[in-house]
Parts: structure tokens; sequence; C-alpha cells
């Protein structure tokens, strides 16, 4: 009989309040922070979780978050190179974007929220179309990673303007480069050397007229965008040059000269904030031009009153007037002046400011902190009192978990309660503490440090002076004093041994009792990291820096198996209660579990981001708990529904590595199409725009789909037509002629014809994934599509899904289908069945746009007689004051 396995799943994953993955939002109630893989919603008032965005399967880390102007909706971008759109209302994911080969850096939104721009490693910047959910195209001219992306609309634009809308996009890179890209040619206008180093971040104020960019070296500029140059387009000059949009204009100098990690202005509010230094934010007040007029004049009267006072002659005030004149221009620095220095108690991963505000209200600030913690900070307004204004600490998310690494991990006898540590000292030692154990009769501890000592400890209840209820103390009994710094220490369950491992890489075996030396297991090229005893105390298993996994029986100390167990160092080692199956964790963020009778490996469990450095088992061995350096500590259970047959693990795994490996050779860049070699093309040879395509698991599968379909659905259909050729040879009375062929089981179950099974198949595919799954399709089973395509516009089924592809098709196979003969014969009705379709489809939009246009005059109708009656007033003032209601004004506000 097949030996199986009990097969764990993740269960749940704690400990996070903030990862340093990605960058935050804020919205005045609500702080959406990454954790990990998943985005958390914390009410920072209250202190408590709201919600966890989390899809099931998912554990690509989080590199990006976006709030759209569409309220509920977000952007998320992951390391894998994906984008997920959720909304927050129901904590669903709304579509998934697939294109970027590397982790998505940077995101943003248009004005409406229908565009939405994606930066990543991979030096690519991606348009996506939010509401057909489909990559618009791929642009390509940065050479290093992208860093921060904006919008840019034509401000002088007039709302009644039919001209193009698509705007401009402004991105930095690290390849210290400003690009300007025209969305309606699909091209880069202008390339701008923003700085000597890496530029890090951008944005631009409100009026679309000024940027500034911060780079690793401190330095922070500010750019003009020229409004009447966008609007005009590229022309040339007297001189023959191109016109310029971006313009430099000057430096602001910053308190601290350390990478301008983020550049932040306040939606609403005319502040600026900038974070240039690890713990701290550095707000700036942005001044009207009035206001610094202001400023100087009073400024040149205190100077002028100043000379008065000391009777200075008439020719002495020419004179100072004159330099007072000559003074009168306004500088950058002028209109950003420093306001205060918001200070963190830990260093700051990103800042966001919490929407809207009121004017002469306070606003607030969020800092969400690498060190695992959210804190919200309260801003004054300016007010006239000299007094320099400071600002407040009026929230804090940060009970939730530990400020560092989880170092290790211990659950209670009933398994109900788990304690963890990240940074501990014990004075029990004069030097580092490196192990601890409890004897299994819970009446002695053992400790090993590194200074060469294994102490003995007992626990006895002490009552203290002035107190009823005794305490637990530690009382030092003895000392063994080893050859090297000690590792770990364990003792047997049958409490007769002892375990030391030391630094020389090798384990002594004492008996417990009369710390006699019995036995040394050396082996591991590396030290030992950690080991521990099987129940019945006849095997050991000890885990090394060296990789491996060595599994030594206590009766002679005779190594039983070496297994090559982790990618690196493996941190613990620990067996199942009553069994001799044990669990590793390694430097490689991997969970192994593995049979130590049979040596065989298990299964593997994947889910953390950073080295993982504790491992604790429940008694009941009904589930496992790991702690890793991302600061998390997660749970996985043991499923009682399912088993594992090891043959059928890793026939998975290798086809998962299979597939993987299929999806990356599609989507090397460097490769030209249908090309197996990989040779390097010329970088300067890549076109600036290419469509948006990348081939996963995902996309290959549904292509798979959809070939089996077209297979299945030829195959019935050309076994009913031999059917009907050979009884349309017979006569109606013939005794020749028989039942027609069964049908095949899947449609009869289904109850569909061939072409309605396909489109019902197609119909299933992500519309994010249909054109990569279109991709997959020989073009034999292109031209059986087509003819299927032909039958969908015939009896008009799903005709807006049809002239997509039908589009895409013809894009991506153009030059086969123009030299193929055959496809004349499908693309003529094709085309006559599609354009009646299409004009059915006009039809009905045009009559529904008509009606929609009634109703609107019938309540401009409505409305106007309710004016007229509610106001008693002329008719005409009421038509002007609602015709006044829908213009739309441009209004400057300034502080």
């Amino acid at each position: 009989m097949v030996k199986t396995y009990s097969k764990h799943v993740p269960a749940a994953a704690f400990g996070l309040v903030c990862s340093s993955s990605s960058n935050s939002q804020y919205d005045g109630k609500f702080a959406y922070v990454p954790a990990l893989e998943d985005v958390l919603v914390w009410d920072v008032k209250k202190g408590t979780m709201v919600a966890m965005w989390h899809e099931i399967s998912h554990i690509a880390e989080v590199t990006a978050i976006l709030q759209s102007p569409k309220k509920g909706m977000f952007a998320v971008g992951y390391a894998d190179g994906s984008i997920r759109l959720w909304n927050s209302s129901n904590n669903t994911v709304i579509s998934t974007f697939n294109g970027h080969k590397k982790s998505v850096t940077a995101l943003a939104f248009d004005d409406q929220g229908t565009r939405l721009a994606s930066g990543s490693q991979d030096t690519d910047l991606i348009l996506w179309d939010v509401v057909a959910e489909a990559g618009l195209f791929r642009l390509r001219g940065h050479r290093d990673q992208i860093t921060a992306i904006r919008f840019i609309t034509h401000a002088d634009l007039p709302s009644t303007s039919t001209a193009s809308a698509s705007g401009v996009l402004l991105t930095s890179s690290k390849d210290t480069f400003l690009k300007l890209w025209d969305l309606s040619t699909q091209h880069c206008i202008q390339t701008v050397v923003a700085h000597r180093s890496e530029v890090w971040t951008i944005d631009v104020n409100s009026k679309q007229d000024l940027v500034f960019t911060g780079s690793s070296e401190g330095e922070m500029k500010a750019w003009r965008i020229d409004n009447n140059a966008l609007a005009n387009g590229l022309q040339e000059t007297e001189s023959g040059e191109v016109s310029r949009i971006i313009h430099p204009l000057s430096f602001l100098p910053l308190a601290s000269r350390h990478r301008v990690s983020q550049v932040t202005f306040h939606p609403s509010q005319p502040f600026l904030a900038v974070q240039s230094h690890d713990r701290s934010v550095e707000i700036f007040r942005i001044r009207s031009e009035e206001e610094v007029r202001k400023k100087q004049a009073r400024r040149k009267k205190r100077e002028r009153e100043k000379k008065l006072k000391v009777k200075v002659k008439s020719q002495d005030e020419s004179e100072l007037d004159e330099v007072s004149q000559n003074d009168e221009d306004i500088k950058l620095v002028d209109l950003f002046t420093p306001y205060l220095v918001v200070r963190a108690s830990g260093k700051i991963r990103s800042f966001d400011f919490g929407g809207d505000v009121t004017l002469n209200r306070p606003f607030q600030i969020m800092t969400a902190l690498a060190s695992n913690a959210i804190e919200v900070y309260s801003i004054p307004q300016p007010t006239k009192s000299k007094d320099i204004p400071d600002a407040v600490r009026s929230f804090s998310v940060d009970l939730a978990g530990h400020r560092t690494d989880v170092r290790t991990l211990s659950l209670s006898s009933d398994d109900e309660i788990l304690a963890s540590a990240s940074n501990e000292t014990i004075q029990a030692h004069t030097a580092t503490v490196w192990s601890l154990h409890v004897r299994a009769d819970q009446q002695a501890l053992v400790s090993g440090s590194a200074d060469k000592d294994v102490k003995f400890w007992e626990f006895e209840r002490k009552i203290a002076a002035g107190e009823s209820a005794p305490k637990m103390t530690l009382v030092h009994t003895r000392t063994l004093k080893m050859t090297d710094e000690v590792l770990a220490v364990r003792y047997s369950p049958n409490r007769i041994f002892l375990a030391v491992s030391l630094l020389d890489s090798t384990v002594k075996v004492f008996y417990q009792d009369s710390l006699k030396f019995f036995l040394s297991l050396y082996g591991h090229k590396l030290p030992v990291l950690s080991m521990d005893i099987s129940h019945d105390s006849k095997l050991i298993v000890t885990c090394s820096a060296d990789k491996n996994v060595k599994i030594w029986g206590l009766d002679f100390g005779d190594c039983h198996k070496s297994i090559f167990a982790h990618d690196e160092s493996v941190m613990q080692v620990a067996f199942e209660k009553d069994s001799h199956y044990f669990w590793t964790v390694g430097k490689d963020k991997l969970l192994k579990y593995w049979d130590g009778d049979k040596f065989e490996h298990i299964q593997n469990l994947r889910g953390h981001h950073g080295e993982i450095w504790a491992l604790a088992l429940s008694h009941n061995g009904k589930f496992v708990v790991t702690g890793s350096r991302d600061k998390s500590i997660r749970v996985w259970d043991r499923d009682e529904a399912d088993q594992i047959f090891l043959e059928e693990e890793r026939e998975r795994e290798l086809e998962m590595v299979y597939e993987n490996g299929i999806a990356d050779s599609l989507n090397r860049s460097e490769a030209a199409i249908g090309s197996m070699d990989g040779a390097p093309v010329n970088s300067s040879a890549q076109a600036e725009m290419t469509s948006v395509s990348k081939q996963t698991t995902e996309t290959l599968m549904a292509g798979e789909r959809i070939m089996e379909a077209i297979d299945l659905a030829d195959k019935e259909r050309a076994i009913f037509q031999a059917y009907d050729d050979d009884m349309a040879k017979l006569p109606d009375d013939s005794p020749m002629r028989f039942q027609p062929p069964p049908r095949n089981q899947l449609l009869a179950q289904l109850d569909k014809t061939p072409d309605e099974y396909v489109l019902w198949v197609i119909e299933k595919v992500r519309s994010t994934a249909l054109h990569d799954a279109l991709l997959v399709l020989p073009f034999g089973m292109v031209v059986s599509l087509m003819e299927y395509l032909n039958s969908w516009a015939q009896k008009d089924l799903n005709i807006p899904l049809v002239s997509q592809i039908i589009s895409f098709l013809l894009k991506t196979h153009h030059h086969q289908i123009v030299t193929n003969r055959v496809m004349r014969s499908s693309l003529i009705p094709l085309r006559k069945h599609l354009r009646a379709a299409l004009q059915r489809q006009k039809d009905v939009l045009g009559y529904n746009l008509a009606a929609l246009q009634y109703i609107r005059r019938q309540n401009d109708a409505d409305r106007t007689a309710q004016f007229y009656e509610d106001e008693g007033i002329d008719e005409e003032k009421v038509r002007a004051r609602i015709a006044e209601g829908r213009k739309r004004k441009r209004v400057d506000i300034r502080a």
C-alpha cells in the first residue's frame, strides 16, 4: 500500500502592523498599509484592524499602493509584476493586470480614474485601461527602475474643447532622467538629465506648472512646466531648436543632505512635505506671490524706519530704496518657506497626508515606519504668533507586532497561548545566550552561551517580602565548561542525555545527571545551529549552516542519513510529537516537512518574505508556527481532509517548474519572436512603444483550455458533417438511412452546440488574460476560431467579445492571414455578419442615447418650471441661473 502523509496549508499570519516593502495611503480615517503579500486597513483612531485584503494562493509581496479618484478603488502593485484593483467596500479584487516582469515600483491614476500608469524595475512604463481591463501600450526608454509617475493634463484647454485629451506622463528613474511622454503619439517628447545621481521622487503642484524632484544625494530641484508649449505641441523656435516643455528653475535648500525619498504636495492646503532623513519629514509652507510682496514691503518699511532712527541722510535713504527695489524679485525660497519638522519614533518608510481639510483647521500626516508601526501627527495651521509650531502625535498603532525580527517562539502545553520574543536580555551569562531548553519534567532548565558555559537552573517558587503570592525564580545549580562557544543545548525526553552543539561544528552528548561524556557527533562542515531529539530518545536530528540536516542514532552515534535540506543555512529543526517526522526552516524562506525513518522530503511550504528564524510545533501535532525576519508570525494547519502522495507531490512540483520555465522563456524581451537560442538583440533597435503582454501560468492554462475546446468542437462538427454528407446522398425513403451519431457527452450534459461551447469556454477567461491566452493558439487553431467567430456574429452572440477577439487576431496574425487564401472564405462572411451585428448594436445605442437626451430635456424643463414657481421671477432669469450653474469655472485658491 502506498504511504500517505498529512498535508499542511497556510492558516493565519499575524504580528504585522506595517511592512517596509511599499508606500502607504491615508484618507484621514483609515490607513492602507502593506503587510507582506496582504494590505491591511487600520482605523488609526481606535487602533484596530478593519480589513485585510488577501488573495488565496498569491504570495508575492506588495510593492506599491495608490488610491483611485473613484471612491472605494485602490491599485496595488506586487513583486511579481502584477497589479490588482481592489474594492475597499467589500475587500475583493476587481481585476488583475499582468504586464511587468519585475516588481511594480510606481503607480499613477489620471484625474477620472479611468487610466492607470505603472512603472517597474524592468524599466518599462505601461498604460492600462481600467474600464476595459486591458493594457493599452508599453513605453520603453528608461535604463533603470522607474521611481515615480505623474499625469499632466493640458491646463489651457477649455472645457468645451474637442482636442485630444490624452495628456502627457512625467516619469523619473534611477537612471537620473526625467522623461515626458505624449500619450497621443505614444512617444517620449523630452528627456531631462535631472540630477547627477538617482532620482527617487517627483511631484507636481495642483496648477501643474511646477515640478519638484529629489535625488539620492539630498538635492531637491524645482522645474517649470510650460503649459503653452504643452498645448501647442512640439514646434521649432526661431533658432531652429524644438521648444522645450520642462525648464529648470532653482534648488530648494533642505535641513539635511540625506536621500530625498518622497516629495508630496498637500491635495488642498498650501503645504509641501519632503522626506530627506530617515526619521523626519520637513514641512514647507507655500506662500502666494501677494503674501511674498507684502512681506517684502514690510521688510523694506522696517529697514527704512531703522535708518531714520539713526538719522541717516536723504542720500542714504535713496540708496536704501534702490537696494530694496532690487530685492523685490520673488525667488523660490520666498515661495516655499520651512514651517516645521515632523520627527517620528523610528525610520520612516513613507508618509501621506490625511485627505482634504477645511481652511484654518489642523491637518494630519501619517507616517508608516520600518519598525512595524504607524504614527499620525497633527500639524497646526500658521498663525500670526512668533512661536515656532510643533507637530503633535495624535494616534499610534504599534501594539500588534515586534519592532525587530522574531527570533524565537514557544507554545503553551495546551497549545492555546503563543509567546514570541525578538530582542531580549538575560543576565545569566557573561556573553550572548544562544539556547535554552526546559527538561521534560518541567523542573529544570539548561542554557548555553558564547562564554563557553552550559549552566543548569532549577525552578523554585519563593514568596518575596511583603507579598502573599509566590513568584517563580531560577536557581543556578551547576556549570559545565566547554572548549568552544555553545550554540544549542537539548535534553532528551527520557531525561538521560544532554546534547550540546559547539562552534567547532560538533555535537557533544553527555549524561545529564553525572555530566559524563557519552558521544561526539561530527560530520557537519559548519556549526550546528539547532537540534532535536525524538520522543523515544532514539534519534537526534541536527541542522547546520552548511545547509544539511543529519539524522543520528543516539545508541552508537552513527549517522543514519545526511540530507541537503535547504538552499541557505538551516536555522531550526524540530520533531513532531510521538513520531519521527520532523520540520526544518531556513534562510531560504521555506518551511519543509520530512520523514525521519524513510528520509523522504514530504512537503514545501512557502509564505514568508524573509529568513525564517523560529519554529514551534503544537503538542497535538495539528499546526506549526514560524517566525521570520519579515516580522510576521505564520500558522500552518494540518488539513485533515487531504493527504499527500509523494509521487504526486513531486510531479506537481516538476510541473510547476516546467510551466514557470515555459512562461519565462516566452517572456524573454531580448529574444526575437519565435527564436529559441536567446541571442541578445541590440537594445537601440527595440521599439519605444510595444503592446502589453505577459505569459503566466494562468494564461497558458487558459490557452490550453481554448485549444481543447476548439479541438473538441472541430471533431464534433466533423462527425456530424460526415453524417449529413452521407445522408444527403441517399433518398428520404432509403432503407440505408440510419440514426445520427451520439453527441459528445460533455456537450450533451451542457446542452450546447460546438460553437456555443467554444464561446462558453472563452467567456470564462478573464478579460485581462484573454489576449495573452489567444497568443498561445497556433495558427491552425486561429483558422478554426475564425469560423466560430463568423457563427457567433451570425447568431448575434456577445458581439463586443467577438469584435475584441477578431481585432486582436487580425493585428497579431496579419501577415499569415493576408498570405493564406483559405482565410478569404472565412473573412468575407465574417465581415458581412459582423457589420450587420454591429449596425444593430449601433442602432440600440443610438436609441438609448436619444432616450437619455429626452429625459435630460424633460428634467431641465421640470427644473425651469420649479424655479419659476418657487422664485416667482421671470423665466429668462431662471434659465440664466440654470445655465450659470452648468458652467465650469477655474478658481485659484490662495492661502
